[in-house]
């Protein structure tokens, strides 16, 4: 009858000790992604003389995951809508009570709009359904102006655009995604550039600014540049311009090089980084 006695005494003892101990959290932070275009919100002049302005500049942010290296998902957020004609700043995703740490992989996609796609004032449910029609990533709608001559546009694009390993320089040493201070946040900026839809070159480096094959693509007009009027000059034609305009594979017309320009909408991540960025059929 004594040892049951004895492990009772026991196994009060450990819960005894047990309740007298403080339970152990991880320190939390929070995370915020943003997107901001200020090269959008304003207007820009080609090297030929064309001024051209936005009127709505609609992005679709199909995706955006922060995880760690170790595969763990911190926060995620799905399909939204900006408008990048309109400041300031906007918020995209934000999540408080995360653990603070290293949130290495930061990766975000640019693709079709959907029924579920989510509108962000002043993107209206119109906007989106009529984008959902054409599944357009992108929509831009502007003029461009020389003297007298006007031109108009209104463009869905559909490139499908992976970024990810998004990194920057910060405090001087290069840091993969975000890290989460204890108590505090850390948050990433996109940018993105409207300005890159008229350069005449896919590649980084040699690119200007060009307007005049673009407005020559009006060939009945209208003061209307349309996309299936751009489909109708193969890029031989636009390079009589001096403009570069290529070679890349696939690539045969202005329309087609458009939307291959399209993917270097994202300028940097959180100021002076950049992310990788991968054809979404292409990505792993």
């Amino acid at each position: 009858m004594k040892k049951p006695l004895i492990l009772s005494s026991a196994l009060a003892l450990v819960i005894g000790a047990a309740a007298c101990e403080e339970p152990s959290h991880p320190p939390l932070g929070g995370v915020a992604i943003t997107t901001s275009a200020p090269t959008i919100e304003g207007d820009f002049t080609t090297v030929d003389g064309w001024n051209v302005k936005y009127s709505r500049f609609i992005v679709n942010v199909s995706a955006i995951t922060i995880a760690g290296y170790d595969g763990v998902i911190t926060a995620s957020a799905t399909s939204q809508l900006v408008d990048q004609t309109q400041p300031p700043t906007k918020l995209l995703l934000t999540s408080a009570n995360r653990i603070a740490r290293a949130w290495e992989d930061v990766s975000f996609e640019i693709g079709p709009t959907t029924a579920e796609t989510e509108p962000l004032e002043p993107v209206t449910e119109v906007d989106r359904d009529t984008l959902a029609v054409s599944r357009a990533s992108i929509f831009v709608e502007g003029t461009m102006t020389r003297g007298n001559d006007v031109k108009s546009f209104r463009w869905s694009l559909s490139p499908r655009t992976r970024y990810s390993a998004c990194s920057a320089r910060v405090n001087g040493a290069t840091l993969p995604g975000l890290l989460v201070p204890e108590n505090g946040a850390d948050t990433g900026d996109i940018l993105m550039d409207g300005t890159v839809l008229f350069f005449d070159n896919l590649a980084t480096r040699g690119h200007v600014l060009r307007g005049d094959p673009i407005a020559a693509a009006d060939l009945n007009k209208d003061g209307v540049v349309q996309l299936t009027e751009l489909a109708n000059v193969p890029l031989d034609e636009a390079r009589k311009s001096t403009g570069l305009y290529g070679p890349i594979a696939g690539v045969d017309d202005l329309a087609a090089f458009l939307n291959a320009q399209a993917r270097s909408i994202v300028v940097s991540f959180r100021g002076e980084g950049d992310c990788r960025i991968t054809p979404v059929d292409e990505a792993p």
